[in-house]
């Protein structure tokens, strides 16, 4: 049986409540990138329902290729610029790999 894997990251944010509308805005043009990054297979956010300026990020790359290609895309500095400044404190990031079972086959 073969393994694939998959590598993603999660981002949890907090944002001022005054940016709220703007970092969604934000958000929705930035996945667009994401979408465009050839392997980008999965990019969404969601909102806490408890905490509504409160945000995870899940991006999904069909490999570490493509992980890498995120990495060396200009995407890094649109977030620098246009959700950092948004955010209420740091975010939170963590990377992972998944391997992926085919029991297909």
């Amino acid at each position: 049986m073969e393994m694939n894997k998959i590598q993603s990251i999660k981002v949890l944010v907090r944002v001022k409540p005054e940016s709220r509308d703007e970092f969604i805005a934000n958000q929705i043009e930035i996945g667009k990138d994401f979408r465009q990054i050839q392997g980008c297979i999965n990019f969404e956010f969601s909102n806490d329902l408890e905490d509504p300026n409160r945000f995870i990020t899940y991006i999904e790359f069909d490999s570490e290729e493509s992980y890498k290609r995120y990495r060396n895309s200009g995407i890094g500095h649109k977030i620098n610029t246009m959700l950092f400044p948004l955010h209420d404190g740091m975010p939170s990031y963590r990377h992972y790999e998944s391997k992926i079972l085919d029991i297909r086959n």
